[in-house]
């Protein structure tokens, strides 16, 4: 891995997650794509409800707060529990790559979480979160690379919203306005 990213992942990513984060096995499958969200509340409520008892359906790699600090909830080798759609939705996806593959998204994805309200921000991102995005999707993708010798390319088939992979639950997650392409 590059040496600057990984300096960057030691000195801006704080593990936030607890023996209470939901997580499960990837079953053998390798991440493909990174799937962005948005958390529809505060980097703070996010960190709590992700370490919750209450919690028993969500969690995330990753979150991206709006003043560029990240969290860490999930290993990249572990399965977060951001993307699953009942294998009767799949057909519904946007997403190509979920289709085709007609499994749980949650065993091939690494989802972000982006602190920020919809209705607030369609998705917008803080300059200081659009670098810290940036920054995240690069690590993952070289972390990707170096663990199972598989790169996530850059392209919009690779980089989701979660929208893309439950239109009819999640259609503004990430949000109309989230930044693709700068990513």
């Amino acid at each position: 891995m590059e040496q600057r990213l990984q300096d960057w992942y030691y000195t801006y990513v704080k593990w936030a997650g607890t023996n209470k984060t939901n997580k499960s096995s990837r079953r053998g499958y390798i991440p493909e794509i990174i799937v962005n969200h948005i958390s529809d509340g505060t980097a703070q409520s996010c960190i709590n409800w992700f370490n919750s008892s209450n919690n028993t359906e969500s969690s995330a790699h990753f979150l991206v707060a709006r003043n560029e600090e990240v969290y860490q909830f999930v290993s990249i080798e572990e399965n977060a529990w951001a993307n699953g759609i009942d294998t009767k939705d799949i057909p519904k996806a946007t997403a190509e790559i979920v289709r085709k593959k007609g499994i749980n998204p949650n065993w091939y994805s690494v989802s972000i979480e982006h602190e920020g309200f919809y209705a607030q921000t369609r998705g917008f991102l803080t300059p200081e979160q659009l670098e810290s995005t940036i920054m995240l999707h690069r690590y993952i993708s070289s972390y990707v690379e170096d663990k199972y010798g598989k790169k996530i390319p850059f392209d919009r088939q690779h980089i989701l919203g979660h929208n893309e992979i439950n239109p009819t639950n999640r259609p503004n997650c990430p949000g109309e306005k989230f930044p693709f392409d700068q990513i």
